[in-house]
């Protein structure tokens, strides 16, 4: 992530940190767009290189999609390069449909709807 979001006092927008022993982050994740009045509100997702594989990013994932399910979202963005087959596979398994749509930078954009 090039410009990780910067937690703010007051925001609207969700954040969670899933913390474990021996690594002080597992993984970060967010889902923000309401402080910016963004139509799509945008899914982000990180997890310690040591820590990939083994759940925690998809329990974060499915986590940060239930708080948007919570607050009556209808649908969720997100963005990630294409060489990214590990987060490609993640997002794909938790519901994100691909189209083929590309950002100016070359990373895919992928939708998650709620029924």
């Amino acid at each position: 992530m090039k410009n990780p979001p910067v937690y703010r006092q007051g925001t609207c927008d969700v954040h969670y940190i899933l913390l474990g022993y021996g690594h002080p982050v597992i993984a970060y994740g967010w889902i923000r767009g309401w402080d910016e009045n963004w139509p799509d509100k945008c899914l982000g997702l990180l997890v310690h290189p040591e820590c990939r594989g083994r759940g925690y990013g998809e329990l974060t994932c499915r986590f940060l999609l239930q708080a948007g399910k919570e607050r009556n979202l209808a649908r969720v963005r997100l963005h990630v390069d294409p060489k990214n087959e590990l987060a490609l596979s993640l997002y794909k398994k938790v519901g994100f449909a691909f189209d083929g749509a590309k950002r100016a930078d070359g990373e895919m954009i992928g939708f998650y709807c709620y029924e």
